[in-house]
């Protein structure tokens, strides 16, 4: 358990890192770039997306645990403000500060570059009155917006039933970022109307 959450942790090497090798990767936007491979443990469990049917108390449990995530990020990000080795954690250039498409901050941009290949007129007009009203009443008042580390990918595939079927426990903080607090919930609401619960 990291923080009383139940979840993966990277395997440290015998130096002490918590990543194993430095992939180097070539893209034509970003060439070279270096990614860290890490080793994670194995933590036993289902993912919620695994079922085909979800009662209503699943979703409650596993909105209860989000809570319980975002009081555990809030508590790390505290103890990094708090402690001077990590200072680093909080620069432009750690990974917690760094662009990311998934970003909600980066919608309109991310999103515009693809309206064009939404076939019905209707729902590309929907969809750039959302990108207009986010430029128009999101963007402005961005810096009252509380900020904090996320998970940033709270769905039901990252979220695992333990043996008696009850949701407890979540993986992959991949796409964790130090960015608004409120992204959480609304990633998180956004995922649970399209998973099986939401279908039905």
């Amino acid at each position: 358990d990291v923080y009383r959450i139940k979840t993966s942790c990277p395997v440290s090497t015998s130096k002490g890192r918590v990543f194993i090798h430095e992939l180097p990767v070539l893209s034509r936007e970003h060439s070279p770039c270096m990614l860290a491979v890490r080793l994670l443990k194995w933590i036993e469990g289902a993912p919620m997306s695994s079922r085909p049917c979800l009662a209503i108390e699943y979703v409650a449990q596993a909105g209860e645990l989000l809570g319980r995530v975002t009081s555990a990020l809030d508590e790390m990000m505290d103890e990094l403000e708090k402690d001077p080795r990590s200072a680093f954690m909080l620069t432009e250039k750690s990974s917690l500060t760094r662009y990311h498409a998934w970003d909600v901050k980066n919608t309109d941009q991310i999103v515009q570059k693809f309206v064009h290949h939404i076939e019905y007129e209707r729902i590309r007009t929907l969809v750039n009155d959302v990108i207009e009203s986010f430029q128009k009443d999101i963007i402005p008042v961005q810096r009252d917006f509380r900020v904090g580390i996320i998970h940033n990918d709270y769905n039901d595939a990252n979220i695992l039933m333990e043996d008696k079927g009850r949701v407890g426990r979540v993986i992959n903080f991949g796409d964790s970022l130090s960015r608004w607090k409120v992204n959480e919930i609304a990633i998180a609401c956004a995922y649970a109307m399209i998973n099986s619960y939401g279908n039905t």
